[in-house]
């Protein structure tokens, strides 16, 4: 049961992280590794519209249910990140992977609070902040929607909240 309870503990940490690092770690990184347009808001709604389609993309449950783990990885894999962030990012994947392989409660414990670690070393870059806000936004917007308050007001409501930003 003690083990069963720690596998299951385990495998909902690493998805927690998988979706909240594909969301949460972001910053600068040149073109040449094919990050989206973060300048481009063609419906002027405050958010770049590559990462408003990527983001959709990998949110968007498969068919089958669960989590699209491609759409996830295509949305990390182009969003603007520094090479340092990067690096740990593909640190915190191996670990989480050696997580959800371990035995061993020691190494769990030791291997969560190494990923809880490399989580908040990520957190630090200040260009994070900027994508979470645009996570908001898109919560935000996601919310009026579902609540049809911004139907009629939309369009209007949506360009002027981008108009401050840019």
């Amino acid at each position: 049961m003690k083990y069963t309870l720690t596998i299951a503990i385990a495998a909902v940490v690493a998805a927690i992280l998988i979706a909240a690092g594909a969301g949460l770690v972001f910053a600068r990184q040149t073109a040449e590794t094919g990050a989206f347009d973060m300048d481009t808001d063609a419906d002027a709604n405050g958010i770049p519209d590559d990462y408003e389609n990527a983001y959709r993309e990998a949110t968007k449950p498969p068919p089958d249910g669960g989590i699209d783990s491609a759409a996830m990885e295509r949305f990390a894999d182009g969003a603007p990140v520094s090479e340092e962030t990067r690096r740990m990012r593909d640190e915190m994947d191996a670990k989480t992977m050696e997580l959800l392989s371990s035995t061993s409660e020691a190494r769990q414990i030791e291997l969560l609070k190494e990923i809880q670690e490399l989580s908040d070393r990520m957190a630090e870059d200040p260009a994070i902040s900027e994508a979470l806000e645009y996570l908001d936004r898109i919560e935000s917007q996601d919310a009026v929607s579902s609540s049809g308050a911004g139907d009629a007001g939309d369009a209007g409501g949506a360009g002027g909240a981008g108009a401050g930003v840019n």
